[in-house]
């Protein structure tokens, strides 16, 4: 029994040995490239990228990366495939869209408070004619 329970182990650290040594594998190096090229457009910079393998043998990978877009901090989350070959990364979300509602929203809100206080001036002006 402990002779196949050697065995055992040394099938499973062959297999991670060859997996690691096949390139089914994403380094954050890598994912760091990918979300920088993402933010690119918007002025963002990626402070730091994290990824953990999703299973022992899997060439899954999820994560998530510090972002800063204009003094904003955003945390997209990553999802990696590697197969050895090709290496298939995605964002959550998109930190510039987020980015860009949120000045926009802002935007808005200003509007709405300015056509308020244009409301009531004239009101007040209404009210001291009569």
């Amino acid at each position: 029994m402990t002779k196949n329970t050697t065995s055992l182990l040394g099938g499973t650290i062959s297999i991670s040995l060859l997996l690691g040594i096949s390139g089914c594998f994403v380094s954050d190096t890598e994912a760091k490239s990918f979300v920088e090229e993402n933010i690119r457009s918007c002025g963002g910079t990626v402070s730091s990228v994290t990824l953990t393998r999703t299973g022992l043998f899997s060439n899954e990978y999820t994560g998530f990366a510090q972002v800063s877009i204009s003094g904003e901090s955003y945390t997209p989350e990553i999802k990696a495939t590697s197969d050895g070959f090709n290496t298939v990364l995605s964002l959550g979300q998109d930190p510039c869209k987020i980015h860009q509602l949120k000045l926009d929203a802002n935007r808005l809100q200003y509007e709405a408070e300015q056509m308020q206080r244009e409301a009531m001036q004239s009101l007040n002006e209404l009210q001291q004619n009569f």
